[in-house]
């Protein structure tokens, strides 16, 4: 997913289930504390989250 679309659909400060591992089972409830965005390297964007430094892949998040 990419930033312009996951900041149209989901505000800073909207809710998930973040999963570090994906597939596994253990999530955190996090808030997003940013906007989405883009880098090259990657067909998903990056967004900062509560609890955790440094961005996130949005592909490891789920709408609580």
């Amino acid at each position: 997913m990419k930033a312009a679309y996951f900041n149209k659909h989901y505000p800073v400060g909207s809710q998930f289930r973040f999963y570090p591992v994906k597939g596994n089972h253990n999530f955190s409830v996090v808030r997003t504390t940013s906007p989405a965005w883009d880098i090259a390297s990657s067909r998903h964007a990056i967004v900062k989250v509560s609890g955790r430094s440094g961005g996130v892949c949005v592909s490891h998040l789920e709408v609580n």
